[in-house]
């Protein structure tokens, strides 16, 4: 009923929940292999990426992109626990030469079109080191070991993490070091002071190699997650796309600070911080964990405004490997997908007026992932350049 599109909403609902139990792996198997076989010969289908790519798009249409709609209830990253037996049903599909009926005859995408975004991949692992002397290090394949001396510390790679071990501090001068990630590309790093910083893609961090003074600072572009390590009498300070101040004594909180969007972000998971606008000369606001400070970045005059997140796991799903829908318009999905699939999204007509729930694997392939928003009643047409056409 499921692959017919004949199940109920409570019959999904069930499945899925039945999907996420692994000591029912070969129930599940044997049911995907009995749900072949009996389709269709003239739908077989052979290639493995489309069988992954379609794999993907049942999943995703059926189960957290329908919560879009308020149809089903989010569940936290339960799509993809069953990501890990697609393998098993392609090759119970090729073995037996069974039938694999894609979609039903009103889905308006083509096989070409999901094969050529099956070629997008998702992002990874990867950052690019730049040291104080202007030297760049690819940190995407290094092994384990040492990157670099320099003045205070030196840089090595371990599990392919970036850390700093205290170095030779000669003379007065302070030299910085720069951790930047491209579109598709996310990393996490332990800065000299043994904070640990997690980068989403298109973000970037500067940091001395050794904190001296009486205070620790650093400066971020885009999206970062900090958890910052406690040392009495020494305040860490963030500075956020240069118009918001954080100042922290020891806490976990997520800044988002990206140029294209209308409003920086800081939220706080545990502790306590200060959001200032620096050079205003007023009061800092202090935050309390679950609450968020909001800036919009072109207002004059700039005022910070204070709110609860009442998820505020869901503003560190990127962290976890899961892109967040959770209450976010059609144009700020959007974003995320052109920085972690690396892709220019361009419109033709007004963006749809449409807002998300739940949240989605970021290891899922871009066909997979177009599939379920056109099934939410979008419309895209891929073209050369990695480009993103949504259709009116």
């Amino acid at each position: 009923m499921y692959l017919a599109d004949q199940a109920t909403l409570e019959q999904v609902d069930t499945l899925f929940a039945l999907l996420e139990d692994d000591n029912e792996e070969e129930v599940h198997l044997n049911a995907i292999a009995a749900a072949f076989d009996g389709l269709p010969s003239d739908s077989q289908v052979t290639d493995p990426v489309i069988i992954r790519s379609h794999l993907e798009a049942i999943i995703i249409s059926n189960g957290e992109l329908a919560a879009s709609a308020g149809l089903i209830p989010k569940r936290r990253r339960n799509i993809f626990t069953i990501a890990h037996i697609w393998w098993a049903a392609a090759i119970l599909i090729l073995a037996a030469g069974a039938a694999f009926w894609l979609f039903s005859t009103n889905a308006p995408v083509s096989v070409n079109k999901m094969v050529s975004a099956a070629d997008i991949a998702p992002g990874r692992q990867g950052a690019i080191l730049t040291l104080a002397d202007g030297t760049q290090v690819m940190l995407d394949s290094l092994h384990d070991g040492e990157v670099a001396r320099q003045q205070g510390a030196n840089a090595v790679v371990k599990n392919g993490q970036l850390r700093y071990e205290p170095g030779t501090v000669s003379g007065n001068g302070t030299s910085y070091n720069a951790v930047a990630t491209p579109r598709g590309r996310q990393f996490d790093l332990v800065l000299p002071d043994g904070s640990r910083v997690w980068l989403n893609a298109a973000s970037s961090i500067r940091y001395p190699t050794a904190f001296t003074g009486a205070e620790r600072k650093v400066e971020i572009t885009g999206e970062a997650y900090f958890e910052v390590a406690k040392m009495p009498g020494k305040v860490f300070r963030v500075s956020a796309g240069k118009v918001m101040e954080i100042e922290v004594l020891g806490t976990h909180f997520n800044v988002n600070a990206y140029p294209d969007e209308q409003t920086i972000r800081t939220t706080l998971l545990e502790g306590s911080v200060k959001i200032a606008i620096p050079g205003a000369g007023r009061e800092s606001i202090r935050l309390a964990p679950g609450q968020q400070a909001r800036m919009l970045q072109q207002a004059q005059p700039q005022n910070i405004e204070v709110s609860n997140e009442p998820h505020p796991e869901s503003v560190i799903a990127w962290k976890d490997g899961f892109i967040s829908l959770d209450g976010a318009s059609f144009g700020e999905v959007m974003r995320q997908l052109e920085r972690w699939y690396d892709i220019e999204v361009v419109y033709q007509g007004k963006m749809p007026a449409i807002r998300f729930r739940g949240e989605l694997s970021r290891d899922v392939s871009l066909a997979g992932l177009l599939k379920g928003l056109e099934e939410a009643g979008v419309k895209f047409r891929m073209e050369e350049g990695r480009r993103l056409v949504v259709l009116p």
